[in-house]
């Protein structure tokens, strides 16, 4: 272990260490808008897949890259990498909608308006780690600034808190995704909405929870691990062969919005991105001939 002692630099001196790695910049003016707009740490890393490996017992940092590598290729890809996640974030939003409601109609017609207002031990139809997430959420409605919910503690007395159907404007995916995870009961009845077993519904949810929020952040999709990979459906097993890739996450989103809707939206710009991409559809864990293949058809 060592201290870290490496100064700031400016765009330019930036600019001359890309040059002196063996990166070929035509184009200062965009070399300098994008270290300053994008960031270099950004650029690099979406420029690693063009470097050299590093000689055994030598640093990361000290990578150079490969002969007629451009600066344009790296932004080929980051703006590959922007036009992907925008289109994932797209069909994550309607994912997202689709479960929050359906989880949200079932709890309430299941166990009544204010089911999560009682977390005995005996009523809860969570487990007990979700009963102490529950109450954080009803300390966090009382303070949420929504006019449906100014709404509600004008008009009525009783209960204290409105009914679960509002909290669906008012949770995150990944609330969503843990709520679920903690049902005692319910669980078959809600995966099947979607044609889907519990178990595979609940993992799913999970990983695409975590993908929205890479993308949300704008975290690089290419050329990494994902984490929390989702389990294989039964019917499509070919397709979940590198599930640490983004791949096998596309292809759960499109199971699902195949039921929660008709046009098919989602695989034709899928399909129009991918048709562009910069790099093999296999490094990001797509298999041959998908586009023939169920769900995709």
């Amino acid at each position: 272990m060592a201290r870290f002692a490496k100064p700031a630099l400016d765009t330019p001196a930036i600019i001359q260490r890309l040059i002196d790695k063996g990166l070929s910049i035509s184009d200062h003016a965009a070399a300098q808008r994008a270290i300053d707009f994008i960031g270099y740490f950004r650029v690099r890393g979406y420029g690693l897949r063009f470097t050299e490996p590093a000689p055994p017992g030598v640093s990361w940092g000290t990578r150079s890259y490969r002969p007629g590598t451009t600066l344009d290729q790296i932004l080929r890809l980051y703006n590959f990498d922007c036009e992907l996640r925008g289109a994932l974030l797209g069909a994550l939003q309607r994912v997202e909608v689709a479960a929050r409601s359906v989880l949200s109609s079932y709890l309430s017609r299941s166990h009544g308006p204010h089911w999560y207002l009682d977390l005995s031990e005996t009523s809860s139809v969570v487990s007990t780690r979700s009963r102490d997430w529950l109450r954080d959420i009803t300390v966090a409605t009382t303070r949420a600034k929504e006019p449906f919910l100014d709404h509600y503690f004008r008009t009525y007395t009783e209960p204290a808190l409105p009914p679960f159907w509002t909290l669906t404007e008012c949770l995150s995916f990944g609330q969503w995704s843990r709520l679920y995870k903690d049902l005692k009961r319910g669980s078959s009845a809600i995966a099947d909405a979607f044609g889907l077993s519990a178990p595979v519904f609940g993992s799913w949810l999970h990983s695409l929870s975590v993908l929205r929020n890479i993308c949300a952040h704008h975290g690089r999709l290419i050329d990494r691990n994902l984490p929390h990979p989702p389990q294989k459906h039964p019917h499509f097993v070919k397709h979940f062969v590198h599930t640490h890739r983004l791949y096998p996450r596309l292809v759960a989103i499109q199971t699902l919005l195949a039921k929660i809707e008709s046009g098919g939206g989602f695989y034709p710009q899928l399909a129009a991105i991918m048709a562009s991409s910069p790099i093999p559809a296999e490094d990001l864990g797509f298999i041959p001939g998908w586009s023939d293949l169920a769900p995709w058809i």
